[in-house]
This record gives C-alpha cells, structure tokens and sequence, in this order.
C-alpha cells in the first residue's frame, strides 16, 4: 500500500526540528562572519560555503543524545605548491583558539565542538587561479539550485584541493558536483528523491548503527540505485532496495567528477554486511509495498523505518488518516 500520509508524517518525524536547524544557521553564520572578519584570516579567504548532507538537504535527526553537525568549506586564495598540506591548519590555530574552547585538527578537517552543534571545518585551495569561482553558486539553497538547470560544463565551477595531513598531499575534490547531481536527480523525481535518501538514512542508522558505509557514501549509492520515474516515496524506497542487491560484490562507485571512489575505504566484509541488510531490507519493502491490507502494511514499514513511521499505540485512532490506495504493479517493474 502506498501510505503517502504515513510516510510525509514518517519525514516530519525524522527531519531536523526547527530549534536544531536554528542551532545549525546560527553557529554556521558565526563562524562564517568571524572568518570574513578576522584581521589574519580574512587576507587569505575567497569565500565560505556549506557543504554535506545539510546542503544537500539529506541531513535527518540526530539520535537521541547526539548533536546535529555541519560541514562549512574555508576556500583560500593560496597555491598549492607553495604550501604543504600538514602546515594549512596552522593558519587557523590563533583563529581557534580566540573564539572556540574545544576543537580538533584530524586528517583532512578540523571539528569544531559546541554545546548543541558540531561543525566540520574544511580548509580548501582553488585548483586554478584563473578557475572562476562562483561564490552565488555555492551560496544558494538547494530549493532555488533545483529551479535551475545544469550541464556537466558546471561542475569546472568547483574543484577544489582537500588538505590530507597524515599523507601530506592535496586531494582534488568537487562539491559542486555533488550538489548539482543530488539537485537534478531530486528535480528529476518530482522531490521524491531527497525524502528516499532520508528514509533509508534513517533505516540504515536504525538497523546499521555500526555500519562502514557513512552518509554520502550510502548517499552516492542510493544515487545510483534509485529510478528517476519514482511516483511516491514507497515505491522509491522499494526499488532502490531492488537495484541495490544486484551489487553482491561491493562496487567500484566513483564519484561526481571525480576518479575517486567513495566506497574505497570500505572493506568487503563490511560491504558484505551491508548487503545482507539491503537484501532483507528489499524483501521487507516490497512486500510492504505491495500488501492491500493497511494495518499490516504500516506494520511491515515499521519493520525498516521502527516508530517514527507511525508512533501511535495502535493503527486505529492514531489520527493519521486511514490508507486507502492500494499499490499497482507495473509490468516488468518487479522480478
């Protein structure tokens, strides 16, 4: 059954809370405006940015207990060559310690930790000075970036070099790659896109809270697994399971623009593990998709997505509306 009612509640009950997305924008903005305005820094800085799942509009509650996090890209008018990537976070030590009591420089980011946020420092170099960097670009919401239409000629707007400091090398990266494919496969689907990352974010964090397979790697995969001619986010959820277990063996996935492959670093007994749960997360879906009895439906979902999709006592009198639509199966859709 398609349950459209069950599932927008299940989403506003996974999504971020007003109060967390306030927290987000407001340690954001802070840090964002002390860099424009630090005497030392600010020479160095051609712009800020957001980057990750918050961006990209993919980000979920945090569990109980934990902080909602954010990713903000420092890019820096420096040459590459002319500095080694393991002295790049010195620049920001006097910066740091100024304003924030409890901070980390790891690999390839430095973790900034508040009361109620985190937030991912990522300190970044133009790949080419004359490379025109689109600051209007970077700085749009992903509602407005959806309006837009995008060739891969965009992407050359944002390579970008990543700092790795333990082997003191610069890493080519692409955001903007990443931001317009989640925005135009989401466009593509009629916003059905975004609200199937979520649910099964929020299926793999119920089910796979150990899992090796973080957020924009599961992302990159739900990407290639998720049909652009979904028509709800049941038969979204369903299908994307589908494809996903025709990868038995873990797949070289690169990705947007890039060589790199996100699931490099995940090894094949991890990925193994991953799969025996898309394969019983698939047969779960589709038989919740496809039973014509409501209440038994909803029970097979709270299989995959537990109480959030529907956290009354009971089916009956829960003040959610009763569902009513059976699921059709289109020839050839489901092997």
């Amino acid at each position: 059954m398609i349950l459209d009612t069950y599932f927008k509640d299940f989403l506003s009950n996974i999504n971020l809370t007003k109060n967390q997305i306030s927290r987000i924008k407001n340690a954001h903005e802070t840090l964002r405006n002390r860099l424009k305005n630090d005497e030392e820094l600010s020479k160095y800085i051609i712009d800020t940015f957001l980057q990750g799942s918050y961006k990209r509009a993919t980000a979920i509650r945090p569990k109980n207990g934990e902080k909602s996090d954010v990713d903000i890209v420092v890019v820096l008018n420096l040459n590459k060559d002319e500095i080694e990537p393991n002295k790049i976070f010195n620049l920001f030590e006097n910066f740091l310690e100024k304003y924030y009591e409890d901070y980390e420089f790891n690999n390839k980011s430095i973790r900034i930790t508040l009361s109620d946020v985190d937030i991912d420092l990522v300190i970044t170099l133009l790949d080419d000075f004359s490379t025109s960097f689109s600051k209007n670009f970077f700085n749009k919401n992903v509602i407005t970036l959806m309006n837009e239409n995008f060739n891969p000629k965009d992407y050359k707007k944002g390579y970008l070099y990543l700092p790795n400091t333990q082997e003191n090398k610069w890493i080519k990266i692409n955001p903007t790659a990443q931001i317009i494919c989640t925005t135009s496969k989401n466009k593509k689907t009629n916003g059905i896109y975004i609200k199937v990352v979520k649910a099964i974010k929020w299926w793999q964090r119920l089910n796979y809270p150990d899992s090796h397979i973080k957020s924009y790697p599961l992302e990159r995969l739900i990407f290639e697994c998720c049909p652009n001619e979904i028509r709800n986010i049941g038969e979204g959820v369903l299908l994307t399971f589908k494809n996903m277990i025709k990868y038995e063996q873990k797949p070289y996935l690169k990705d947007f623009a890039l060589e790199t492959d996100v699931l490099e670093n995940i090894s094949y007994f991890e990925y193994s593990k991953f799969f025996s749960r898309a394969y019983e997360a698939s047969e779960i879906s589709k038989q919740a998709y496809l039973e014509e009895d409501g209440d038994e439906s909803i029970k097979l979902w709270k299989e995959l997505f537990g109480n959030k999709f529907d956290n009354s006592d009971t089916t009956k009198n829960s003040g959610f509306t009763k569902p009513n639509k059976k699921a059709d199966v289109p020839s050839g859709r489901f092997a």
